[in-house]
């Protein structure tokens, strides 16, 4: 199933168990990553909207005197849901909000699985600012026109979700084996879409060879482009010349000591203190050591 029917609604306050009522629905459908339609309504609520909604979304009372009850649009809203996924951003108000709307007007509740863009943002961009439609959007560089309208909130969410499943289908095989036992207890149900990707990704595995598994997760293997051989110096003191020489920016005087000390005992698997004045750089002096002699295992095992 590659059917995705995105949607925002407005309405006119967070619960619908308390009489609020949808004053306006936006859908995007896409089929695999193209939109293929697209439909927006006001809808005429029996109550009046309140102030801060109309602050908030710009729906007054009298824009919606001439829109339909909701009862009047379900038949054409229905059947846009037939084998598709439910897909918005915090899906569960929308998924329940509509889903309680049409019992309330008499029909079925839908019966969609449901994908939700808010708990994906969180997992896949974790240096995102924020995860309101706004913000995470603003990140990725998708334009928001009317940010809490119904159809460019739809939009807008169609196409994070291009983003949220391309991101994942780049993925590596091995990182996706690994995320796929946490797929049941997200909102979004994705077990069979992810199954599908999993297997898919399964035949074109051995075909990555730039790839290293440490600690359950893929990191590239870095190498010289023009010589296909190992960034790495051979040799401790090569390197530690290397980095004092071209990579510090700042040179103080008793670092490619300590460094060297330490790498020392390191080599011999002994304990060294070192008594060292504020200022001198000591965290760089036990970092290089450290970081040469894991780069070196790494290399070894390749």
């Amino acid at each position: 199933m590659d059917r995705y029917v995105v949607v925002d609604l407005e309405t006119t306050g967070h619960s619908v168990k308390k009489g609020d009522e949808i004053i306006e629905i936006g859908i995007v459908v896409l089929e695999g990553n193209e939109i293929v339609e697209e439909y927006a309504t006001k809808v005429k609520p029996t109550t009046e909207i309140p102030v801060f909604v109309s602050n908030l979304t710009g729906i007054h009372h009298e824009d919606v005197t001439d829109a339909p009850y909701f009862s009047e649009i379900v038949h054409d809203l229905i059947p846009m849901f037939n084998n598709s996924y439910f897909v918005a951003h915090h899906v569960q108000f929308d998924y329940e909000f509509l889903n309680a709307s049409l019992k309330a007007s008499g029909y079925e509740p839908l019966n969609c699985l449901t994908i939700d863009t808010v708990e994906l943002s969180r997992i896949l961009f974790p240096k995102s600012p924020g995860y309101k439609l706004s913000e995470i959007t603003q990140y990725l560089g998708i334009e928001h026109v009317s940010p809490h309208r119904a159809l460019s909130d739809a939009y807008v969410t169609a196409l994070l979700w291009l983003e949220i499943k391309n991101k994942l289908q780049l993925l590596p095989f091995k990182t996706l084996e690994n995320l796929i036992h946490f797929i049941p207890s997200l909102h979004s149900e994705l077990e069979s879409w992810f199954s599908a990707l999993l297997e898919a990704k399964r035949h074109n595995y051995s075909q990555h060879h730039n790839l290293l598994e440490q600690h359950g997760l893929m990191v590239h293997h870095l190498v010289n482009q023009q010589k296909e051989q190992p960034l790495l110096p051979d040799h401790y003191e090569d390197f530690v010349e290397h980095v004092f020489e071209n990579s510090l920016k700042q040179k103080r005087s008793g670092q490619k000591e300590i460094a060297q000390l330490i790498y020392d005992q390191m080599s011999i698997q002994e304990n060294v203190v070192i008594e060292a004045g504020t200022g001198l750089g000591k965290t760089i002096g036990y970092l290089i050591p450290s970081w040469y002699k894991g780069a070196r295992k790494v290399r070894e095992r390749l």
